[in-house]
């Protein structure tokens, strides 16, 4: 019973096994490393991180010709993370994504960074990345930082943006909001599942999860959940040899926690497909500041600003917290025997 897509393509760059084309889309790659390294000869306009400080030190005026130093410098002022330690597969994925970002050709990375990226990514070990350190509105600076620093421990950056476009992203949020809406998704899934036992402990009026009721609504995910919480009703019923009686009118309403169920996780269901979609645009967007353009002139923008990730995280906050209310809600109408329909009070065993 699935009641949702999930992010699979994604979810699935946290494996180590899968294959990497450490030279996908390299033309790209060159071409936006060669209009970056074009912009070091002229005398255009100040190009953040380069001829600039970074973030409110952006006033202060840099030498072009020193940008390998600058490079080394920022990476090493930037690897100041503290707390636990993020999972080695969340790690993992960020890196991926952040290829996948840079591999459109807009950063300016040059092309030997970018490979080290993509093998770093394949590593049987990965660099441990600390969870706290950044704010989201400034791209994942620190845990980025300490995800890519064993390329710049084999190589000297090639180019003026090798560091700054591998951690001024968002990768590393994206990866982690990947792995939340997964267990987000199986938590829900996982209600569903309880709710259709439930309403078999408790001799539920069926007629509550009568997809009909909500054929008039504009929402239509209740509808799903009505037959997803009949599905599982029926393979329980099935593997335990049960029988289904008629459905009743025994209780005319339920109590909310069962009545209004397909309410609820229609209602997260909806918002779960907001958060999908948020996800995926963040992760296929280009998050760097500046971006290089086809015409060769940087862009200073905000893409790394992740607000799709930040609602995102709102979202899958508020779906985990009902999903345990209302299962939390069910349980105790189950241990009380004045509204559990015939359990025992605390769901003591009978006697034999």
């Amino acid at each position: 019973m699935k009641t949702m897509e999930c992010l699979k393509f994604y979810y699935a760059l946290a494996n180590k096994n899968i294959e990497i084309d450490k030279d996908f889309n390299i033309e790209a790659v060159s071409e936006s490393h060669q209009k970056v390294m074009k912009l070091l000869e002229g005398n255009g306009s100040k190009i953040y991180g380069i001829d600039t400080g970074y973030g409110s030190n952006v006033k202060d005026e840099k030498e072009k010709a020193n940008w390998m130093q600058d490079q080394k410098h920022l990476l090493n002022y930037l690897r100041v993370g503290v707390g636990e330690f993020l999972p080695e597969k969340v790690v993992r994925r960020a890196l991926r994504i952040q290829a996948l970002k840079l591999s459109q050709g807009f950063s300016g990375v040059s092309p030997k960074a970018y490979r080290k990226l993509w093998e770093l990514s394949k590593a049987k070990e990965l660099p441990k990345v600390p969870k706290y350190g950044s704010l989201g509105a400034s791209g994942d600076l620190i845990p980025m930082a300490h995800a890519v620093a064993p390329i710049f421990e084999e190589m000297d950056p090639e180019g003026p943006r090798d560091v700054i476009c591998m951690v001024n992203t968002n990768s590393m949020m994206c990866s982690y909001a990947i792995e939340l809406y997964r267990k987000i998704q199986e938590l829900v899934e996982g209600c569903i599942e309880f709710i259709g036992q439930a309403s078999i402990a408790m001799d539920a009026n069926m007629q509550h999860f009568n997809p009909e009721g909500f054929a008039m609504n504009p929402q239509k995910e209740p509808i799903g959940i009505c037959h997803a919480i009949r599905e599982e009703r029926n393979k329980f019923l099935n593997t335990y040899d049960m029988e289904e009686g008629e459905e009743t009118q025994s209780c005319v309403q339920e109590k909310y926690s069962l009545r209004c169920a397909p309410h609820i996780l229609g209602q997260i269901c909806q918002n779960l497909k907001y958060v999908k979609t948020q996800i995926e645009n963040e992760v296929k967007q280009i998050s760097d500041n500046p971006i290089i353009l086809k015409n060769g002139k940087p862009w200073h923008g905000g893409h790394f600003y992740a607000i799709g990730i930040a609602t995102s995280a709102d979202l899958l906050k508020d779906a985990c917290m009902r999903v345990c209310e209302l299962m939390d809600r069910v349980v105790l109408n189950m241990m009380d025997e004045e509204t559990s329909k015939g359990l025992k009070n605390n769901l003591e065993l009978k006697n034999k």
